[in-house]
């Protein structure tokens, strides 16, 4: 039997990216680069699913400017 990738199975959640969300992030915004760093390695491991909405912020557009380089 074929083990699939599990990352083909997980959406990356976005909310985090372009505004402070979560109960410990408090103060900080991820860089782009950061973002880059994390959307880079979720698709290089199988990941294709990408949570976001337009009350996520900036996060589309985020997302969408790290997309144009895959």
């Amino acid at each position: 039997m074929e083990e699939k990738n599990l990352l083909s199975k997980i959406a990356l959640g976005t909310a985090s990216f372009g505004n402070v969300y979560g109960v410990l992030n408090k103060n900080k915004l991820s860089s782009f680069s950061e973002i880059g760093s994390i959307v880079e390695t979720f698709y290089n491991n199988g990941g294709y699913i990408i949570d976001t909405s337009s009350g996520y912020e900036k996060s589309e557009e985020i997302i969408g400017n790290l997309l144009k380089d895959f």
